[in-house]
């Protein structure tokens, strides 16, 4: 008798670790955007620069789940000042793009004053620049891939860049921009954008998906579908596991997603607060894949 309870408590005992262990394994921590060798360079009046690695920051988790690193961290993190106060900034992108030159950017924003940079965050993974919604930033501030963070005390200091005809693309690929193919259980068709109806989504122009899908010979309920993209470069956020908290999306969604027919984006409607994993750059391919 004396032996079965023994082994009941046994049996608990590594249950329970177990358990533990499992809690864990589903730690934040583990999240795949924070893996690896990721940074970027802050350049301070346009000469000192040094390297600031997000795993010597704390990492916040924002903007639905998605881990982040504060601007403001960034630029403390890098040494070259002891205080953000009275600082300008720009921002620029691996592909060369920066707010600061881009003429459909408010000048309340570029230069980026100091006082809203406690507003701005980087994605850890995507390097993408994300801002409270409360600020209201114009879309052409939501920088793509962030490699350089540049502060100064005078603007002046600051490098101009950017293109007065795109938001946050210098570097298109033109054999993508201006149409997509639509892969529906295996099956393709190529989607033609141009002289399609557009909408408004997160102040960029985009052609809906429920307009692209009405161009195909496809027919599915939305609500048995999930929707997953691949851009130019072969990103495929739901390939990857990169962004598992929006990606693959339900097909009810469709009414709140598009791509911008100038380049290709995907933008999402902003009350779904997608974080910028999410918003895949230059979509060649938009699969539809039954439930």
């Amino acid at each position: 008798m004396l032996g079965s309870r023994v082994a009941v408590l046994s049996s608990s005992l590594v249950l329970a670790l177990l358990g533990a262990a499992c809690d864990q394994a589903v730690d934040k921590g583990d999240d795949k955007l924070t893996e690896g060798n990721q940074s970027v360079q802050v350049v301070y009046n346009n000469g000192a620069a040094e390297t600031v690695e997000f795993k010597n920051l704390e990492t916040v988790y924002k903007f639905n789940a998605a881990p982040v690193v504060s601007v403001t961290d960034i630029v403390l993190g890098s040494g070259l000042v002891l205080s953000v106060d009275g600082l300008w900034l720009n921002f620029m992108g691996s592909d060369g793009y920066t707010p600061l030159g881009n003429d459909n950017c408010s000048d309340d924003f570029t230069p980026t004053p100091a006082d809203v940079i406690d507003s701005a965050w980087v994605e850890r993974g995507t390097r993408n620049l994300l801002w409270e919604e409360a600020l209201e930033v114009p879309s052409c501030m939501s920088v793509k891939d962030v490699e350089t963070v540049y502060v100064a005390d005078d603007p002046a200091d600051l490098p101009v860049g950017g293109d007065s005809d795109t938001d946050t693309d210098t570097d298109v690929d033109t054999d993508v921009v201006g149409h997509v193919t639509v892969n529906f259980d295996g099956a393709t068709e190529e989607v033609e954008l141009t002289g399609l109806e557009t909408a408004e989504l997160d102040a960029a122009t985009a052609v809906l998906l429920p307009t692209i899908f009405a161009q195909t010979a496809f027919v599915f309920d939305s609500a048995a579908v999930s929707l997953s993209f691949e851009g130019s470069d072969g990103y495929n956020p739901t390939e990857e596991g990169t962004c598992t908290e929006a990606l693959p999306a339900p097909g009810t969604l469709a009414g709140q997603a598009g791509v911008d027919p100038a380049t290709n984006d995907l933008e999402w409607d902003p009350a779904l607060d997608f974080p910028g994993c999410a918003h895949v750059k230059e979509v060649a391919i938009i699969y539809v894949t039954s439930n």
